[in-house]
């Protein structure tokens, strides 16, 4: 949940602010969503191979809202999780394969990829939503869930944004990190000579 509806928004919040390090940050949380996206598809798929199989622990009940591989071309989750994948997938690629700035394709790549990014958030923000009413057992755990869930959210929006907006408290706060690490590098690297 925190990836789809805090760490994908957040990307897009970094690239619109542009501080020092915007990209290493905005390229940073793309990829880390995308491996949780693919960590999340590949739990489906193996727990549908386990149920395909029959070695499921549960063969009683049989709740339909659940994701199963027998009615996976009807859940609007399973297709809007497809999605994100695809278009978070699409994303990366071109990131990596960006044109020059003086490019006369520059324009349509920053087009495509700010229309893509966008698009991405409103499905992940779908496939949230569609697995909250897919799991919940009634009206009152979804409200529960949100109660707790959104304030969390809000604050950590506000608290991102802030350090955003804030570019010199953000970049003192990556500055000093960069040369911390840099200095435990090079006294690394002395002590090895």
């Amino acid at each position: 949940l925190l990836v789809w509806l805090w760490l994908l928004p957040l990307s897009i919040l970094v690239a619109r602010k542009k501080f020092q390090y915007w990209f290493t940050a905005h390229r940073a949380a793309n990829v880390t969503a995308f491996v949780f996206c693919f960590g999340a598809i590949l739990t489906v798929l193996i727990q549908h191979s386990i149920e395909d199989s029959g070695e499921s622990h549960d063969h009683g009940s049989h709740d339909h809202r659940r994701l199963s591989s027998k009615n996976d071309e009807k859940n609007p989750h399973v297709y809007t999780g497809w999605a994100v994948f695809g278009i978070l997938g699409f994303q990366i690629i071109i990131g990596l394969v960006h044109p020059d700035e003086k490019s006369g394709k520059r324009n349509i790549w920053r087009i495509t990829h700010r229309v893509c990014g966008f698009t991405v958030v409103l499905f992940a923000i779908a496939q949230t939503m569609l697995g909250f009413v897919m799991k919940a057992t009634s009206w009152k755990a979804i409200a529960l869930i949100l109660a707790i869930f959104l304030p969390l959210l809000a604050v950590l929006w506000g608290v991102s944004y802030h350090l955003i907006a804030n570019k010199e408290v953000l970049g003192k706060a990556i500055d000093i990190e960069l040369t911390q690490f840099e200095s435990e590098s090079e006294s690394q690297n002395v002590g090895s000579n």
